[in-house]
């Protein structure tokens, strides 16, 4: 397994836990941050943020491994690397104020805690899209079929229609 490989298998941690967190946030505000949903909620928020840090960490390594390939674009692979970035400030914004829910609704203060959690729940959906806007980038990096007006190819396979 090279870095690329590694990059590849972690960055799906932090998209993943920034999407399950959404409805869990949703269901602590319904519940009126219950402790164990508002727990539950701040614990996906957090392994999504240090997911985040390790996509980071790891798309240097990635990097190395791609820039020397056929058809690699630099221009392609900055805006990912920009993208990822920001992902992962609101990301930590996003756990921090779970985590921020969490102690409140451990603390007793249901106001506190409903504000938290809308707050955590405001950073996450923008953590969700901005990590959407990341892989999109990424795959502009090495898959250009998914570019707009890329030609359909033939698999080689007879048709069944």
């Amino acid at each position: 397994m090279n870095a690329a490989h590694l990059h590849l298998i972690v960055l799906h941690f932090p998209i993943a836990g920034a999407f399950l967190a959404l409805p869990l946030l949703a269901l602590a505000l319904w519940r009126r941050g219950e402790a164990g949903t508002t727990y539950a909620a701040a614990i996906v928020l957090v392994i999504a943020a240090a997911g985040a840090l390790v996509a980071v960490e790891t798309g240097e390594g990635a990097e190395e491994v791609v820039e020397p390939l056929a058809g690699f674009s630099e221009p392609d692979l900055h805006e990912h690397e920009e993208r990822g970035e920001l992902a992962l400030w609101v990301s930590i914004a996003a756990g921090v104020l779970g985590l921020g829910a969490a102690g409140a609704a451990w603390a007793g203060r249901t106001r506190l805690t409903t504000v938290a959690l809308g707050a955590a729940l405001a950073a996450d959906l923008g953590a969700a899209g901005v990590m959407a806007w990341t892989a999109n980038a990424g795959g502009l990096i090495r898959h250009p079929e998914i570019e707009d007006g890329a030609p359909a190819r033939s698999t080689g396979r007879p048709s069944t229609e």
